[in-house]
């Protein structure tokens, strides 16, 4: 899940800029025991943090938020979620190759190619695995509802990820590898507006003037609720682009992130 030069960083009250290199290697994708048609994907940073699927439904697990227990055990919530039970109207109408079902994504196979195409293209881009390197930034109020606590907010980050990775892995063949993280930890770099694409457009701006870190495409968590139902928005086919490749995701949606990146 993290690069070999993965790093994080956040900016504390009087601007000092801290910088970690490498992460916590916590976070692990496979099935229920038994369960062939199941998947699951969690961490085990700071209690467990992540969703199974047991063929039927889909489950999230997380940490209670105000568990003070000092033992060694700790509790949990595991509740039943629609994460992938949603109208295809919500899909931008590029998907033309996309079929999703309540349970899980499904790509519609593609027509046989002749041989004479075969030979002349020997590999195919579907059976290849595929890379995309993703950078995070986390927002004020995503760090304020993780307990003004970076290591918090990024473990909750990086689980969201994990989910995203397991599904593309699944489905398309293709692995997010992320690069960087970055966290507001004492307020916002400009204004997050509820309209997610007024927020886009200057997230874009930002990314332009004040990242350094190269990554394929940035995607914003923010703890705002924004006034449109896709709870998100990305630039479609941004992907590789400076100022496209990117998008902007309300925390709490996990199917956004899956979305947004899908869309770039």
């Amino acid at each position: 899940l993290l690069s070999s030069e993965y790093i994080e960083r956040h900016i504390e009250h009087g601007g000092k800029t801290v910088e970690v290199k490498g992460g916590e290697h916590c976070y692990y994708q496979g099935h229920i025991r038994g369960n062939p048609d199941s998947f699951v994907a969690l961490s085990t940073c700071h209690g467990l943090h992540g969703m199974f699927y047991d063929g039927n439904h889909t489950y999230l697990i997380e940490p209670e938020e105000n568990d003070t227990t000092q033992e060694d055990f700790h509790f949990h919530s595991v509740y039943k979620s629609r994460l992938f039970e949603f109208s295809l109207d919500d899909l931008p109408s590029e998907f033309q190759q996309v079929n999703i079902t309540p349970s899980k994504f499904i790509l519609k196979p593609r027509p046989k190619r002749s041989k004479r195409q075969l030979r002349r293209y020997p590999r195919n881009v579907e059976e290849e695995t595929k890379y995309i390197e993703l950078m995070i930034v986390n927002d004020h109020l995503m760090f304020k509802k993780h307990r003004l606590s970076v290591v918090h907010t990024n473990t909750y980050a990086k689980s969201v990820v994990n989910m995203a990775d397991l599904i593309y892995k699944d489905q398309l063949k293709t692995r997010i590898v992320l690069v960087a993280m970055e966290t507001w930890a004492t307020d916002n770099k400009f204004a997050i507006s509820e309209n997610p694409l007024i927020t886009l457009r200057e997230f874009m701006k930002y990314r332009r003037d004040f990242i350094k870190e190269k990554s394929d495409a940035v995607h914003l968590f923010s703890g705002s609720q924004f006034e449109s139902s896709r709870s998100g928005a990305a630039y479609i086919g941004g992907i590789c682009s400076l100022l496209k490749g990117g998008g902007v995701n309300e925390v709490g949606v996990n199917i956004c992130t899956i979305q947004s990146v899908w869309e770039n």
